[in-house]
Order: C-alpha cells, then sequence, then structure tokens
C-alpha cells in the first residue's frame, strides 16, 4: 500500500499530559540526594514496639523524612522519623 494512502489513528505528537506529570515527579524524587536520607530502601531495622523490619520507602514531606517499613508481625507502616526511633541493622 503507498505511504500516502495510510492513515494514522491516535498519533500524538507530544506525549500524554499524565506521562509529563510521571517524569516530572521522577525528575523531583531522583533530585534528593540519598545521602540526605538516613535509611535506603532495602535497609534492616529494627522498632522497639514492631520488632525487625525492611525499609520499602523513603521520602521527604516538609522537614520530615517518612518511611515505610515492612514488618513481618504487623505488615507496612508508614512512620515519621521524628517519633519513630528506628535503629538500622
Amino acid at each position: 500500500m503507498p505511504q500516502d494512502q495510510i492513515l494514522a489513528l491516535n498519533v500524538r505528537s507530544e506525549p500524554p499530559p499524565e506521562m509529563i506529570r510521571d517524569a516530572v515527579a521522577h525528575a523531583a524524587a531522583a533530585a534528593v540526594s540519598q545521602e540526605d536520607l538516613p535509611f535506603t530502601v532495602g535497609a534492616r531495622v529494627r522498632h522497639a514496639r514492631w520488632g525487625e523490619g525492611m525499609v520499602v520507602g523513603v521520602e521527604k514531606e516538609g522537614a520530615d523524612i517518612i518511611v515505610t517499613v515492612r514488618f513481618a508481625s504487623v505488615g507496612r507502616k508508614r512512620l515519621s522519623l521524628q517519633y519513630a526511633h528506628l535503629e538500622e541493622l
């Protein structure tokens, strides 16, 4: 079939807006230096009440740092480092 007779459907000349938002959010998260964060994903930690767990997420929220930890005893918990005294193992 000749190229001039082919009609392209659903062709975009630019990425969809949600893809741009995701890329911007990813770039902003990558801009936060891992050196600024006290724990890395995959680190083993101990909490006084819930025992040992693994860090599955670390993010900054304003001046605070929120760590998501997966504990065997209670599942996932989002903990503020201002209040949760985590010990790295």
